[in-house]
């Protein structure tokens, strides 16, 4: 089980997802189907040849990085850090290596640029 989630939401679409962080117990048992079930089609396929090509043993490099992949997919498609079960965003964005930007951040810039 992973020892902390960040909650995500994207402000343009309103969506929000939830991402655990650290090893991923349900990579290492599932493997692919992990990513089947988030629907994340690219992760979900790239995961599925692995796991077939190397007979499972692709799923313990996933366990260790595959949450990490996932949150920096998350942050690549626009979402913003809402919040995290445990600690602070600095902490996990440092224990990460992920530049996580906050939710917070991204409203008060829209504010800032609002015209007068």
């Amino acid at each position: 089980m992973a020892h902390n989630t960040i909650h995500f939401q994207n402000p343009q679409t309103g969506q929000t997802r939830r991402a655990p962080a650290g090893f991923a117990w349900t990579i290492l048992l599932l493997g692919p189907l992990v990513f089947l079930a988030r629907k994340e089609w690219l992760l979900f396929a790239v995961t599925l040849v692995l796991t077939v090509i190397t007979l499972h043993l692709s799923n313990v490099f996933l366990a260790l990085k595959g949450n990490r992949m996932y949150i920096q997919l998350l942050v690549n498609s626009g979402f913003r850090v809402d919040r995290v079960d445990h600690g602070t965003v600095e902490q996990l964005s440092e224990a990460l290596d992920i530049q996580l930007p906050t939710l917070s951040s991204f409203l008060f810039a829209e504010t800032r640029q609002a015209p007068n």
